[in-house]
């Protein structure tokens, strides 16, 4: 009996260092504003993503081969570091997914390119917030977790904010580019990371803000790899910024929740999918993630009132709610 309950105890050990966690899947997307072939070959693209919310799309403009694209001028360091990283510069559009360069001629249609990455696993945990605590800064705080053992112990990690829509039309035609790299040092920071299950590191960067940026469209982005270029994790505020209470307005009316007060859960009135962040008076994240249309919120976790924040077509819109007991 003794030894059964010995190898069952070496099991639950075994489980709990290898529990690890899914691998988010993230596509970076390099086009431009003056590109006529972007015009034709994104829509195609943007249909096939559309089929996957749970993919990150990130979008960089580099200046080649048209140095006159106005969202590469708002950020030329920037846009063209992230293109010499992949050493993808001189061509658009060119799509780099979990880290690798996707080769130039192949079809963005096709649904294998996200398909085939879904259901890998990480050693690490990531989790993202972005604060502004002037009107020309914003900062990204980065949580990294190591969930399970590996030899891993440095990291390349790539903090940047992005405005999730721009609303201009492009010189290619294209109307309102979305997911826009926007500040965020392009070939990242070397890191340490957490040693054993269970650790966590948090890494902050501070991004300085142009005139022009909505930022109640800004959201962080943190990339993951390891020393070179292999992509380990991402994750994402999702274009949920944590917003000063005493600073900005809100609006009680910005969306309609039921019922309220509630106890267990919690809908809304939307008519389409948003990603939502719930605070409490602290700003503590209690939850947040994609809330799709009919689904409700389990809110058991406990008692309080609390603000949620929602990303939608139309912007972020925020609401007071109470949860009894």
């Amino acid at each position: 009996m003794k030894r059964l309950i010995l190898l069952s105890l070496n099991a639950l050990l075994l489980t709990s260092v290898r529990a690890q966690v899914p691998k988010q899947v993230v596509v970076e997307h390099f086009t431009n504003t003056w590109c006529s072939t972007c015009a034709s070959r994104n829509p195609g693209f943007f249909t096939n993503l559309s089929a996957f919310p749970q993919v990150i799309h990130l979008s960089y403009h580099p200046s080649s081969p048209y140095p006159q694209c106005e969202l590469n001028q708002e950020n030329k360091s920037g846009n063209d570091g992230r293109t010499q990283f992949y050493n993808v510069y001189g061509s658009t559009p060119r799509l780099v997914i979990q880290g690798t360069p996707i080769p130039a001629q192949s079809d963005y249609t096709d649904p294998a390119l996200f398909n085939n990455e879904l259901g890998d696993s990480s050693d690490f945990s990531v989790r993202v917030s972005i604060g502004f605590p002037s009107s020309d800064k914003a900062v990204t705080q980065v949580v990294i977790k190591r969930v399970a053992s590996s030899g891993q112990s440095g990291a390349l990690l790539f903090q940047g904010i992005f405005e999730d829509t721009v609303f201009r039309t492009n010189q290619n035609g294209e109307k309102n580019p979305v997911h826009v790299y926007r500040n965020g040092a392009p070939n990242g920071q070397n890191i340490q990371l957490p040693q054993n299950p269970g650790d966590s590191v948090v890494i902050t960067e501070e991004h300085t803000l142009s005139q022009g940026w909505n930022t109640e469209r800004l959201y962080g982005v943190a990339l993951l790899y390891d020393e070179g270029t292999n992509y380990l994790q991402a994750g994402s505020s999702q274009g949920m910024p944590l917003l000063s209470l005493s600073s900005r307005k809100l609006s009680e009316n910005a969306v309609g929740l039921y019922p309220l007060p509630c106890r267990d859960q919690l809908f809304n009135t939307l008519n389409e999918d948003a990603w939502f962040r719930i605070t409490d008076l602290s700003g503590r994240e209690i939850q947040s993630g994609f809330w799709k249309v009919g689904t409700a919120l389990d809110l058991s976790t406990g008692s309080g009132t609390y603000l949620l924040q929602l990303k939608t077509t139309e912007g972020i819109r925020r609401r007071f709610f109470q949860v009894l007991p």
